[in-house]
């Protein structure tokens, strides 16, 4: 799965619909959603966020607003789910499967959890403004969350995504100092730089054959996620210093001059 082919599933080559779909940021409309770029399922994923942000902002004023949109999208992911499932739209039915994690109404309850999370730094206490029968009924969704066979990536992302905004919370109040040694911001720094290069690192181990070391999966987890991370952040430092500073500096000289 760490090939463009595998994505292109019954399609022999790219096609021009493809390049298309890619450039208007469609491609998530599709079951090839990450047939031209690797992992560009979350590129439309969040464009396709971004569509709605507007909308969202006026709509979604109090934590208690972002819980029942929190609700709705696990409502709508669930429903949608256990409807394509059984579909029978491509012949191969694990890339349907994986199609169904990736597109965007499987992602969206992320971002309503980020939605949530500004209210919580904001202001912690904003959680007892969420109606009792909101929290009731998203603690009835989340269990139906669990345990459908396309959680195979992650096991549950929404379960994470949760993990993340207690993290995330936690760490905005400052409770883990250890997190604010140099590498940690340094790493968030070339982030963007990562972000784009890992992609081409984990195709350059897979065709070296360091993708997979033995049949212990968190060891074969743990050593694929420091070789990945490690030739990342060396590339990254290079791309980081040689195109991200200028291109910055350059747009910033551009910008000065706007306003002058």
């Amino acid at each position: 799965m760490y090939n463009l082919s595998y994505w292109q599933a019954s399609q022999p080559n790219i096609t021009i619909g493809n390049v298309i779909s890619n450039f208007f940021y469609c491609h998530g409309l599709s079951p090839w959603i990450n047939s031209l770029v690797p992992g560009g399922w979350s590129i439309t994923v969040e464009m396709f966020f971004y569509v709605l942000f507007a909308f969202l902002f006026k709509k979604i004023e109090s934590i208690n607003s972002g819980v029942m949109f929190l609700n709705f999208t696990l409502l709508f992911k669930l429903v949608l789910q256990e409807f394509l499932q059984y579909g029978n739209f491509i012949s191969n039915s694990y890339l349907w499967g994986e199609f169904i994690f990736y597109y965007f109404p499987s992602q969206l309850p992320i971002f309503a959890l980020g939605i949530i999370l500004y209210f919580l730094i904001e202001n912690p206490n904003n959680i007892k403004l969420v109606k009792t029968k909101n929290l009731a009924f998203f603690v009835i969704l989340l269990p139906l969350q669990i345990g459908s066979k396309f959680d195979f990536l992650y096991l549950n992302h929404i379960i994470f995504g949760i993990i993340f905004v207690v993290f995330a919370l936690v760490l905005s109040k400052g409770k883990l100092n250890f997190l604010s040694k140099p590498i940690i911001p340094y790493i968030g720094k070339i982030s963007f730089s990562i972000y784009i290069i890992h992609f081409i690192v984990i195709v350059w181990l897979a065709r070296s054959y360091l993708i997979d070391f033995c049949n212990n999966g968190l060891i074969n987890l743990s050593l694929r996620f420091i070789l990945i991370l490690s030739f990342s952040i060396l590339i990254s430092t290079l791309t980081y210093r040689l195109i991200e500073i200028p291109l910055q500096n350059l747009a910033q000289k551009n910008y000065s001059k706007d306003r002058k």
